[in-house]
Parts: structure tokens; sequence; C-alpha cells
């Protein structure tokens, strides 16, 4: 015997089965109601969990004197909290394609590292945040040069040692429109994520600087 489990609490259709329940024929009428009923529970705990994109990890750095922009995902028509810091918490809705996007007051640069916390079914942390200057640098090969290929390179780098730099190499990708998250690439598999520059990785320019 075949049941089928829907999302709902509405009829038990054929156009609502999601998982399949297989029951034997020798399992008694009191174990298959006990299946069911249990089945019946699983949709509350199959929410979608609250995500950022990519550009928000550890020891990112956010413009400023700005207003701060966070966006994301999660099941439409949740409650999404943002917090960061020390301020406020600000709330938004996810809309019916689970988007959410909120604006958090401005900050002047220091006052760190900071944490930042987005909470719905969900907790998520992002440590170690500086305010500062971003620096957005794109172009042609050069933009990807080296230090370490540089002219008095060893000296450049003893003298590089600032834990406020830090740095993210976006893949390159091209995409006909604006994207609001990034993946991985043939060039650079795994996804990128925000790092200090110690002076055995530093380049130049493609950093950002708290300051």
């Amino acid at each position: 015997m075949i049941f089928c489990m829907v999302g709902d609490s509405g009829p038990l259709t054929p156009n609502h089965c999601s998982l399949l329940t297989m029951l034997s024929p020798s399992l008694s009428r009191r174990g298959s109601l006990a299946l069911l009923a249990l089945a019946g529970l699983l949709p509350a705990f199959m929410h979608a969990a609250v995500k950022l994109p990519h550009i928000f990890t550890d020891h990112m750095v956010l413009q400023r004197d700005v207003k701060i922009p966070v966006w994301g995902w999660a099941d439409p028509g949740e409650k999404v909290s943002v917090k960061l810091g020390l301020s406020a918490p600000v709330e938004t809705t996810a809309g019916k394609d689970g988007k959410w996007r909120v604006e958090l007051p401005a900050l002047a640069a220091g006052g760190g590292p900071l944490e930042l916390n987005v909470t719905a079914s969900n907790t998520l942390a992002v440590r170690d945040i500086l305010v500062g200057e971003v620096w957005l640098c794109s172009g042609q090969s050069n933009m990807e040069w080296v230090v370490q290929n540089s002219l008095n390179s060893a000296q450049e780098i003893a003298s590089a040692n600032d834990p406020t730099i830090r740095h993210i190499k976006v893949p390159l990708v091209p995409k006909p429109v604006p994207q609001d998250d990034f993946n991985g690439s043939c060039r650079l598999p795994a996804l990128p994520r925000w790092a200090g520059s110690p002076p055995p990785v530093i380049s130049w320019p493609g950093n950002c600087r708290s300051t």
C-alpha cells in the first residue's frame, strides 16, 4: 500500500505527493496511522534555511559612511532579523520569491571587529567584520599582478603585514545581467572567502582596507 504525504492540511491526492511511504500488507492499522501522523509532522521541519550571498563571510570589510545593504533568501513570507554589532536589529519579510533585503544604518570607520547576525528559522553569524574603505578593482590582466612578481618584492612583502587589509577575489564568470550572488568557476573552483593579507600572499592592488 502506498500513502502520499502532503505539506498542507488538505486531502491526500496524487497531485500532492511529495514523499512516498510504503507500508507492507502485514503492518497493523495502528502502525499505519502512527506512520502517517509522523509524516504529517515532517513538513514543519522542512523549511529552507535563511541564506546570505557568498560576499558575506568572516573577515569582510563594509564601506564606511553609507547605508549598508544586506540581502539573501528565506522561505516566502518568513520574517528575517538582521543585526550588526551593537546596532538595533532591522526586520523584514521574505517576498513570494524568497528574496529579502534590508539597509543598515551607516557606520564610521573603525570600531570593529563586528559580528553580523541574520535570524529567521535559523541564525547565521558573520564574524570579524571591519568598517572602512572598500575598493572594487577590475580591468585587464595587470589587475591580477602580484607583489611577488614586482620590483623589490621581498622588501615590499616583508613590510606589508597589516591585519586590517582584507581581500576577496570574485570568480571571472561573464553574465549578461547584474547578479546577486556568485559561484565558483573553472578558473577558481572553490567559493572565494574574505581573508586577511599576510606577507606571503598579499597582492596588489586588489585589496580592501579598513582605515
